[in-house]
């Protein structure tokens, strides 16, 4: 878990024991509005999210004196938030008013001056008020997936206790996260998860960021595919260590690449050292995907989807803590290792969960058998010619949990002997 995200955890429960607090919860109950104010008058914190509310009363000053948190998650018919909602809440510490319809955010919300955590993801809000950095006690901002076109300048810069800030999956960010980030004036390392159109230029903003921003989660969507070259490597000049080093997770959307190379930046021995999750997805012209001088010794999790033109994974090889491995619609893929080399290991014995889905012409796993101590959940979806799972009896003395997959395709493996498949029938499902 992110230290960060630790952090906001804890601070979601602190004081939450139960003889000394008071919460009212009706979550996923079908209520269109909300309980009456007496009801809930003394709450010190309430949740009345999954509902059908599609409006919020006006309430008086200070009406929820007690009031530290609120959640109204997933209210899909409230696009309005009353500006006296805010004042009826000055104690306000955690807010949560994500994935409903809310296009306009009350300048109002600037009088929480005891707000930690805002939670916008998921709504139609195309803007910030003036005066949103004016909440002095903001350390976590959730901003994933609106509309937000209009950020005045300081609305984020001036967030003077951030440290985490979501706006990824917010295509309309491309012009204000440049103009807020550089000149964050933050006292906490602020980290950032942000998509961004794969622009050169829009890579060496990033590592000219200043040293209290940290980049933990990157998107690099293709709207311009044609600004990056075709054969781009992931970690050299353009990136420079601010980037490389910091990211956990890297997304790769729909991007006009044969070959991609993560590489270490000049002169360095490795980058990439924290990443933890890697995805790729909607590359259509991607063939190729390989590793220079990189050691992601960190990387748990990898996500290959919809790269038609893809021959093989065989730099998994080289990922020492990899335990998931997901592969869906490669088409042209005939082999998922083609150069096992001397090993007969994948992952250095780590992987514990493979995934392998609309694979049509997938014929084999690796030309030789490969040794899985950990692995436990194997899942063989639409891959017809796959006939020969690369291991054998020896799987059962180790983790296996599960094994997923059509009938057919169960029935028609090849097998060396007949007993093995009898051993592993129980685990197929």
């Amino acid at each position: 878990m992110h230290d960060v995200i630790r952090d906001m955890a804890l601070l979601m429960v602190s004081g939450s024991d139960g003889n000394k607090r008071k919460w009212i919860v009706k979550a996923g109950i079908g209520m269109s509005d909300l309980p009456r104010q007496e009801e809930w008058q003394e709450a010190e914190r309430a949740s009345f999210m999954n509902n059908r509310i599609t409006s919020l009363p006006d309430y008086g000053a200070s009406t929820f004196p007690k009031l530290s948190m609120l959640i109204i998650h997933h209210n899909k018919g409230l696009k309005t938030i009353p500006p006296s909602l805010f004042a009826s809440m000055p104690r306000l510490v955690y807010l949560d008013l994500s994935d409903c319809r809310i296009t306009k955010l009350p300048k109002e919300i600037c009088s929480l001056t005891e707000l930690q955590y805002l939670n916008l993801s998921d709504n139609h809000i195309t803007g910030l008020p003036a005066e949103f950095g004016c909440l002095g006690k903001l350390e976590y901002l959730f901003l994933m997936n609106t509309d937000l076109q209009i950020v005045p300048n300081g609305a984020i810069s001036n967030l003077s206790m951030l440290k985490w800030l979501d706006i990824k999956e917010n295509p309309l960010a491309l012009e204000w996260w440049w103009d807020e980030l550089k000149c964050f004036k933050g006292r906490h390392q602020l980290s950032v998860a942000i998509s961004i159109n794969a622009t050169i230029d829009n890579i060496e903003r990033l590592n000219m960021l200043p040293p209290n921003v940290s980049i933990w989660h990157l998107t690099l969507a293709g709207e311009n595919i044609s600004k990056l070259p075709n054969n781009y490597d992931l970690g050299t000049t353009q990136w420079g260590c601010r980037v490389s080093d910091k990211l956990e997770s890297l997304y790769i959307v729909n991007l006009g690449l044969d070959r991609l190379v993560l590489a270490a930046g000049e002169g360095r021995e490795s980058s990439f050292g924290c990443l933890k999750l890697l995805y790729f997805t909607e590359l259509k012209l991607l063939e190729d995907i390989s590793l220079n001088r990189v050691r992601l010794h960190n990387l748990r999790k990898i996500y290959i989807f919809d790269c038609p033109m893809l021959k093989d994974v065989s730099w998994v090889l080289q990922l020492p803590c990899l335990n998931s491995l997901s592969i869906v619609n490669c088409g042209k893929m005939e082999e998922l290792i083609s150069d096992v080399g001397n090993s007969n290991s994948i992952s250095s014995s780590s992987i514990q969960h493979l995934f392998l889905g609309n694979i049509p012409n997938l014929n084999r796993i690796a030309n030789r058998s490969l040794h899985f101590p950990y692995l436990e959940f194997i899942d063989v979806i639409d891959c017809p010619k796959l006939k020969k799972l690369p291991f054998g009896i020896e799987i059962l003395k180790n983790k296996l949990k599960r094994i997923d997959g059509e009938d057919d395709w169960w029935n028609n493996l090849d097998w060396d002997d007949e007993t093995i498949k009898d051993s592993l029938t129980p685990y197929f499902r």
